[in-house]
């Protein structure tokens, strides 16, 4: 799980269409008309950036290997938990992020004009039961678009989309040094579980009670 932003609270951006908040009317949850064609938002600062999800068969590829040679050795180092050298081998391996089965992972890209700012995943491994409603998550934006508001509405959109291939827990790992991250994981699913490990924070999110005290400020 990737640097994001940690700002004062600036105005929200507002969404082209308001996020659903389901009352106690509708529940239980069917999320079966889930979010999923592009999407622009506009920002605080007033920047659009348009949200997608990934093309399938590695169609992506490409601008994820550019996008990765665009990440500072900070951001590279957060988000793998590890020192990542920017070199054609490891960029290689990254555009393989852009690669999705619809089910068992998802990626929603951020993109502006024709570069990827950034994207947000979920997957299961390939050994997951069929009936298992956990996946973990990631998300990271390059360096110069993280701090601008973009990942709380990436990171309800992921969540949707989760809930929507009927996913009830996302979990992550990021470094304990990553505040940013976690400040931001807190700000947007409240009740989050952080469990501190070894130089690295564990967070699982309960997805349906995310979604009963859903609110959109919360994505902004």
């Amino acid at each position: 799980m990737d640097t994001d932003e940690d700002k004062a609270e600036p105005e929200m951006f507002k969404f082209e269409r308001p996020f659903h908040r389901m009352d106690a009317t509708e529940r239980p949850f069917n999320p079966v008309d889930a979010v999923r064609d592009a999407r622009s938002v506009r920002l605080a600062d007033g920047a659009s950036v348009r949200l997608r999800a990934v093309n399938s068969g590695g169609w992506d590829d490409d601008a994820f290997q550019r996008m990765f040679y665009s990440l500072s050795d900070t951001t590279r180092y957060l988000y793998f938990c590890a020192g990542i050298p920017a070199t054609p081998l490891w960029a290689e391996r990254f555009g393989s992020l852009s690669r999705t089965d619809g089910k068992r992972s998802y990626v929603l890209v951020a993109e502006v004009g024709d570069e990827l700012v950034g994207f947000a995943r979920f997957s299961q491994g390939p050994h997951a039961e069929p009936q298992e409603s956990a996946a973990d998550m990631g998300i990271l934006l390059t360096d110069s678009w993280q701090g601008r508001r973009l990942g709380g509405y990436m990171l309800c959109r992921l969540a949707t989309e989760a809930l929507a291939r009927g996913l009830t827990t996302l979990t992550a790992v990021t470094m304990w040094e990553n505040r940013r991250m976690l400040r931001l994981a807190r700000r947007i699913f409240p009740d989050v579980r952080i469990a501190f490990a070894s130089g690295t924070c564990e967070l699982t999110i309960d997805l349906e009670a995310w979604w009963a005290a859903q609110n959109e400020r919360m994505c902004g």
